[in-house]
């Protein structure tokens, strides 16, 4: 089952005699903010998943970025630069739906390929600002 495969892969911890604790666990799903990015977590939260992450107090949260229509130019004073109607449209989607299922994080920076390990940066700067300790395994 799910449920036994998340012992599996949690049992074990930095010794081998010594259990994990799955409350130690955070695991945090970089998700795309546009919104054909929805579907995906719709059907994640329809699975298993997050019964059992809640069965083994394992928290999970989406964490998204802005989103973005145009491709940034690193080399543009686009200081004035405003959000696109699409772009507000999207954010408008993904705050509602953040509403309903409060499992959303949003991080401060566009949703961009380029990007993607600023993004990794800012999801574990997040887990720092909220306790993450030594003890904490994120997935």
């Amino acid at each position: 089952t799910n449920e036994d495969a998340i012992l599996t892969a949690t049992s074990g911890g930095p010794n081998e005699n010594e259990p994990c604790d799955p409350q130690n666990f955070l695991v945090l799903i970089k998700a795309g903010s546009k919104a054909k990015y929805g579907q995906r977590r719709k059907i994640w939260r329809n699975s298993t998943c997050p019964t059992t992450y809640k069965n083994y107090k394992m928290p999970y949260r989406f964490m998204l970025a802005m989103p973005a229509h145009e491709t940034i130019d690193p080399n543009g004073h686009n200081q004035g630069k405003t959000a696109s109607p699409e772009e507000i449209m999207d954010m408008e989607k993904i705050r509602n739906e953040s509403v309903v299922h409060e499992d959303m994080e949003f991080l401060a920076l566009k949703d961009v390929y380029d990007d993607s390990n600023l993004k990794v940066i800012r999801m574990l700067e997040w887990a720092m600002d909220r306790g993450m300790t030594d003890a904490t395994s994120m997935v």
